[in-house]
């Protein structure tokens, strides 16, 4: 038996096998097979698939090139991005320069 021979199944057959399991028994041998190729359907695709890892599962380790090309892409992806700290600092700096320079100016006037 082929699993092409017979349809995916729809949200709405498997809603009214679900109800018709629930009652009396009275499957035919087409259902059956139905559920057996869905089943194969499924296992072809879930071994076809990769493999999903569970949260908080290790990642499996990179290869040293994996790892330079992930380092490389998010420092180019950041390279004109300043850290809030270097913006703290580079206002502090700026911030002393114009004081310092006030200051210099009252000295002079007040030497003149």
């Amino acid at each position: 038996m082929a699993v092409e021979e017979y349809p995916p199944l729809t949200e709405a057959e498997l809603d009214a096998w679900e109800a018709r399991a629930r009652g009396p028994k009275d499957w035919s041998g087409d259902d059956v097979l139905r559920l057996i190729a869905e089943i194969r359907r499924l296992r072809k695709a879930q071994e076809a698939a990769p493999p999903e890892r569970l949260a908080g599962e290790a990642m499996p380790p990179l290869t040293p090139e994996e790892r330079r090309a992930r380092v490389m892409a998010l420092a180019g992806k950041y390279a004109d991005a300043h850290s809030s700290v270097d913006e703290f600092l580079r206002r502090k700096r700026e911030e002393i320069e114009l004081e310092e320079e006030r200051h210099r100016r009252r000295w002079r006037k007040q030497e003149s």
